[in-house]
């Protein structure tokens, strides 16, 4: 498809007061961006409340794992969807005033159109054949379903693709990001958290600090401490615990934090008498009060400090779910197709080919493209395609060899797979006709034979193939031939070069033109001559 440039302006107005420091998308009254895969185009925002100079940052967000921070001169940030599906474009702005940290955010969503279903888009040529007659007639039938799209909650579990060692001062950290609730949503208390985990193994409980820090749109960021680094000498997990072979994986068990846990601190030495920690949820080191305040809509980010030397050990997954009465926007379309966008195309056509709901009847020549393209326009204005290839099949004339000796046995055959009749001439002035595919032919005269062949179809549709041969004498090689004794006795009675005419490979009458003949006795003298 053609990358079409789209453009939304990006204006910045500056508003020298006091108002409140804000960044929105300006796209009223449009909420959400409809359009399609592979166009670029810039987006439109707008800041209250701020001076344009360095104190202020701005960050994009395309949720396709592009980030972009321009100056703030440099705010128009054009950029094309590669893929299909609906994205959350945030933006956000900061600047730091006297060591105050203001931040805004907005979230634009966009829907890129999903490319639909064309199951059933095909031909009627038969799944037999290799090809059609020229000129014959040909069905096309476009079909297309849309696909719906829909998109729950974003990321709950981030499944790491390597798991990551943890090993002393390898400080790791991975973050989940949210932008699928309503633009200003904050945690107002600690209920808002439902748990906290991680899927984790490591040979010293007691070495780990883990943490977990929020985006705060209201100004610094929020951490609160899950576990400390302190406590009993216990395995988390299943470990491999070898200090020689750190890159060997255990088997990870899931810990959670959680507001009403079922455990005290993970750090406690009460918790068992096992090498291993149990699984389950735990008691925070600090209270989820500390989240307060933090936006649904930002980075939230789990970090492992592996304070003390020596031991290890590896983080497989992590997750971070909120209150289920705290829903989160769900975005779920499904493109339409009108029958009037419908059009078949071709290769050397620009014009479409006439269809009514998707069926066209065109008859296809020699020379015409293989290609046709089935072409549909989705409400989004975004044009999906597919292709069924129609191949034209000339028929070939087979010979098995085309310079034969009079008399030899010639095969000919063809196998175009669309007839279902075949007429032949061979040129020799026998018109013998056969409507089969192959046949046997003998020539019993010298000379440049011309050949045709009529492929024929079901439906009548036929083509014509011409071909040649050059038919030529024999030579005649004799043995060498010195008892001829007609005397009745049944021994080298009969003078012969030649094998009966029924014979292909032999030497018959029909390969000679001339012939020269003597007989001459013991004592050298001529008994017989003749000349035919």
């Amino acid at each position: 498809m053609k990358k079409i440039k789209l453009i939304i302006l990006l204006i910045i107005f500056v508003k020298i007061s006091f108002a409140q420091f804000k960044v929105f998308f300006d796209t009223a009254p449009i909420d959400t961006l409809k359009t399609c895969k592979g166009i670029s185009f810039d987006f439109e925002v707008e800041i209250e409340g701020a001076l344009i100079d360095d104190d202020v940052q701005i960050e994009w967000d395309f949720d396709d794992g592009t980030t972009t921070y321009p100056t703030l001169w440099d705010t128009i940030n054009q950029h094309e969807f590669a893929d299909e599906g609906a994205f959350r474009i945030r933006v956000i702005a900061t600047r730091t005033t006297d060591k105050v940290v203001e931040k805004s955010y907005d979230i634009l969503p966009v829907l890129i159109s999903v490319e639909p279903d064309f199951e059933g888009t095909e031909s009627d040529v038969p799944a037999s054949q290799d090809g059609i007659c020229p000129g014959e007639e040909v069905v096309l039938t476009g079909q297309v379903t849309p696909i719906e799209w829909e998109e729950g909650e974003k990321s709950n579990i981030q499944v790491i693709d390597y798991p990551k060692n943890i090993q002393p001062g390898n400080n790791i950290s991975y973050t989940i990001n949210r932008r699928d609730f309503p633009v200003g949503n904050v945690l107002t208390n600690a209920e808002n958290i439902d748990s906290i985990g991680v899927k984790i193994e490591h040979s010293n409980a007691s070495d780990l600090k883990i943490t977990l820090t929020c985006t705060n749109y209201e100004g610094v960021d929020k951490t609160i401490i899950l576990k400390n680094n302190e406590g009993e000498d216990k395995y988390l997990g299943e470990p491999f615990d070898d200090e020689e072979q750190i890159d060997i994986q255990g088997v990870g068990h899931w810990y959670y934090w959680d507001y009403t846990p079922e455990n005290e601190f993970l750090i406690s030495s009460t918790l068992t008498t096992s090498t291993t920690i149990a699984s389950g949820g735990y008691q925070s080191y600090e209270s989820f009060d500390n989240l307060i305040g933090c936006s649904y809509n930002g980075d939230w980010t789990i970090n492992i400090y592996d304070e003390i030397s020596i031991d290890n050990g590896y983080l497989f997954e992590w997750c971070l779910f909120f209150d289920p009465s705290v829903e989160a926007d769900t975005i779920i379309y499904t493109n339409s197709f009108d029958e009037g966008s419908y059009m078949w195309d071709s290769e050397n056509s620009d014009d479409g080919i006439s269809s009514n709901a998707g069926v066209a009847k065109l008859k296809v020549g020699e020379d015409d493209p293989i290609n046709y393209f089935f072409k549909v326009q989705s409400d989004f204005g975004c044009v999906d395609s597919s292709i069924v290839k129609v191949t034209v099949e000339i028929p070939e004339i087979t010979i098995s060899n085309k310079v034969p000796y009079i008399g030899e046995k010639v095969d000919m055959s063809n196998a175009t797979t669309w007839a279902t009749d075949w007429v032949w001439k061979f040129g020799d002035g026998s018109d013998k006709v056969k409507e089969v595919s192959d046949v046997k032919k003998k020539y019993f005269e010298a000379g440049d034979f011309y050949i045709k062949l009529k492929a024929i179809s079901e439906t009548g549709c036929n083509y014509t193939v011409k071909d040649s041969i050059k038919v030529i004498p024999r030579p005649v090689v004799l043995k060498d031939i010195n008892i001829f004794t007609p005397n009745g006795d049944g021994k080298n009675d009969v003078f012969t070069f030649f094998k009966p005419d029924d014979d292909d490979d032999g030497i018959t009458i029909a390969n000679i033109a001339d012939i020269h003949a003597q007989i001459i006795n013991r004592d050298g003298n001529v008994v017989c001559s003749w000349r035919d």
